[in-house]
């Protein structure tokens, strides 16, 4: 018998924003969060965009049907790339400064990318966010963590 001062958190546990801080930090971006179903976005350039604890993140199909999810703002000024969901083509394009990125998240167009001292697309790919497929729902990890994967999690059920 679970003793009964042990059934519930404490009522202020529920309202506070110290403590949602706390389990944002230490619980929920450090674990798998649930983004969407791989039905979801089943051609190339179809995406499903998340917001989760004022993280921005996008999940996309590439032209070799692999899903990837990233960090849906630019790497320039970080401006929110893609609105909803929907199908981009074959590039995501900054509404900003119209910097382009294919759908695998690698930076391929910058205009007046000559004004730019010393600049390498490569370091300014779009921030990949851990992943993983289970039984075709895509999970995400916001933070990395020793947290098991999303099938070690499930396997006992």
């Amino acid at each position: 018998m679970i003793p009964k001062s042990h059934q519930t958190l404490p009522a202020w546990t529920y309202t506070s924003d110290a403590f949602l801080e706390l389990e944002k930090r230490h619980l929920f971006l450090n674990n798998w969060q649930l983004i969407c179903h791989s039905s979801n976005i089943p051609n190339p350039g179809d995406y499903f965009t998340f917001n989760f604890f004022n993280e921005r993140l996008v999940a996309i199909r590439n032209e070799s049907d692999e899903i990837n999810v990233f960090h849906n703002v630019c790497s320039h000024r970080a401006t929110k790339l893609l609105e909803d969901d929907g199908n981009c083509g074959k590039r995501i394009r900054c509404p900003y400064h119209a910097w382009s990125y294919d759908l695998s998240g690698n930076l391929k167009s910058v205009p007046h990318e000559e004004q730019f001292k010393n600049f390498d697309k490569v370091d300014h790919n779009l921030k990949p966010v851990q992943m993983e497929i289970f039984l075709g729902f895509i999970f995400s990890k916001i933070k990395p963590s020793s947290a098991p994967s999303v099938a070690d999690q499930f396997n006992p059920y």
